[in-house]
């Protein structure tokens, strides 16, 4: 897994002229943004580690994905202006998705599903402007 992520910044971040790149471990976060702890200056680059992505203006921006010790993927989604925008994605430590949903600058939307380690469907939960309108839970039928 460190190899892919690896290939992934010198295929697709290194080209990138000018861009730095910093351990997510570097950087602290003041009310939303994230800042280089050495400097005080708020970061725009590539941030390797866990979780990993890029920042503008010290706001996360793009494609984030956190990793669970084992290498597996926890979360992965896309942040715009540091809000999450768009698909969300959580796995099980087994690397089998757990919930799959959408966001609207950083509120939930629309439909939302919930999976268990065995990827069966267990729930699904609907969202509109933020708020919970509907939630089914879904008979089991074995174990999950």
């Amino acid at each position: 897994m460190k190899y892919t992520q690896l290939i992934f910044l010198v295929i697709v971040l290194l080209p990138a002229r000018g861009a730095d790149i910093i351990k997510y471990a570097e950087l602290e976060n003041k009310n939303g943004r994230y800042y280089m702890r050495k400097s005080g200056e708020l970061f725009s680059g590539y941030v390797t580690g866990n979780p990993t992505g890029k920042m503008q203006k010290g706001q996360r921006e793009g494609l984030w994905t956190e990793r669970y010790n084992n290498g597996q993927v926890f979360w992965e989604g896309t942040y715009k202006e540091g809000e999450i925008h768009g698909l969300w994605l959580e796995y099980h430590s087994n690397g089998n998705l757990f919930a799959r949903g959408n966001y609207v600058d950083g509120i939930k939307d629309r439909v939302w599903q919930y999976f268990g380690k065995s990827t069966k469907l267990i729930a699904e939960e609907e969202y509109r402007d933020g708020r919970l309108i509907r939630t089914d839970i879904i008979p089991s039928s074995g174990p999950r």
